[in-house]
Parts: C-alpha cells; sequence; structure tokens
C-alpha cells in the first residue's frame, strides 16, 4: 500500500546504513557506498529497521507473542473456480472470539508484467 503511485521510482535489494534529514529532503546512504536524495524517507523496513535505529536509537522493538504469516500463491482459473464463494471477495476478514483475527487479501493480477 504504501508504493501506490510510486511506480519506476522504488528501487528495491538496497540495505540502508543510514539518513542525513535536511529542510529539503533526505539523503540516504546504502552498505554498497551508494547515496540518493529523496523527498520522504517512510520507515517501513520492518522489526530490524535501520530507519528506526537512527531515529529512535533507545527504542527497541516489543515481542507481544503474536506471530503472523504472509504468503503469496499463484492462483489459475482452474484453483479460482475451486473456491469456496466466501473466498472470492477482494477482501476478507474473521475475527475469533478470543481476539484472533484471520485476514485474507486476493489481487487478482490481470498481466504477467504485474506478477512479478
Amino acid at each position: 500500500m504504501l508504493a501506490a503511485g510510486l511506480d519506476g521510482r522504488l528501487v528495491f535489494g538496497c540495505e540502508l546504513t543510514g539518513y542525513e534529514a535536511g529542510q529539503d529532503g533526505v539523503r540516504l546512504t546504502f552498505a554498497d557506498g551508494r547515496q540518493a536524495e529523496a523527498d520522504l524517507l517512510v520507515g517501513a523496513d520492518g522489526v530490524g529497521s535501520a530507519v528506526r535505529r537512527q531515529y529512535l536509537p533507545a527504542a527497541a522493538p516489543a515481542d507481544t507473542g503474536k506471530r503472523c504469516v504472509y504468503g503469496k500463491t499463484p492462483l489459475g482459473p482452474a484453483d479460482l473456480a475451486r473456491l469456496p464463494p466466501t473466498l472470492t471477495p477482494i477482501f476478507t476478514q474473521r475475527i475469533h472470539p478470543q481476539s484472533e483475527v484471520n485476514t485474507c487479501w486476493q489481487r487478482r493480477i490481470r498481466s504477467p508484467h504485474q506478477a512479478r
């Protein structure tokens, strides 16, 4: 969701080692020595966030005891035909009485380019 509308402006596979914020934006430094400039830096890089370590060095992740599993499974027309009707909407959510939440988000990919 954070990447929506940013096609062609994001680069993946780079390890951020630090940043320097200024009045006109932010300068990013990467592990391979490259640097880049941006208008905005979003620290959405996970539990071991390089952004959080620099911005809030005293803040540590807290283990809540909860776990989440993510995954992608390409489905062909035959697979989609076998799904029950309750799984065919784009978004479904089930809340268990003991506060467990199961969410399924289904995205239909229309071209091979989108499948990458």
